[in-house]
């Protein structure tokens, strides 16, 4: 497999394997993202949905992630090495322990209430001001290239 990509402006990935030729190019977060992402899946109490607790979609090109907001388990979610701008989907999620959403190009950080956040990763981005943060289980939050105990 041979894979190489453009500069950040248009960033694209193109990847040759098994004689196949295929590119992928900067888009939301898709079902087929999801499915090779979410994991640690559980059913809810009373059995009736599933509740996934774990998203691992590093690296893929991501612009948008509106679709999270229907999976309010979601503990762990790791969401770094895209091209999001906006995390604002993200509030609803209120379970969140750990958040990873370094080398993004997020600009402004929602106010947001996620009770059980113990770390925090907004590093590399173009954050201009950090909003007042009244997390009491943060331990850590990562901004640039900094470490910043709370």
């Amino acid at each position: 497999m041979v894979s190489f990509g453009l500069g950040p402006q248009n960033r694209a990935r193109f990847t040759f394997s098994s004689g196949t030729f295929s590119e992928t190019f900067p888009h939301p977060l898709s079902k087929d993202d999801l499915l090779k992402s979410l994991e640690d899946v559980d059913e809810t109490i009373d059995g009736l949905y599933i509740a996934p607790r774990t998203l691992k979609c590093n690296s893929r090109l991501l612009t948008a992630v509106n679709v999270l907001q229907a999976f309010k388990h979601l503990q762990f979610i790791d969401l770094s090495s895209n091209m999001i701008s906006d995390i604002s989907p993200l509030q609803r999620l209120t379970l969140i322990h750990e958040l990873d959403c370094s080398s993004n190009q997020i600009t402004d950080i929602p106010d947001c209430t996620w009770p059980f956040l113990a770390k925090l990763d907004l590093s590399r981005n173009k954050i201009a001001r950090l909003p007042r943060m009244t997390h009491p289980l943060l331990q850590a939050i990562y901004l640039n290239r900094e470490y910043h105990d709370h």
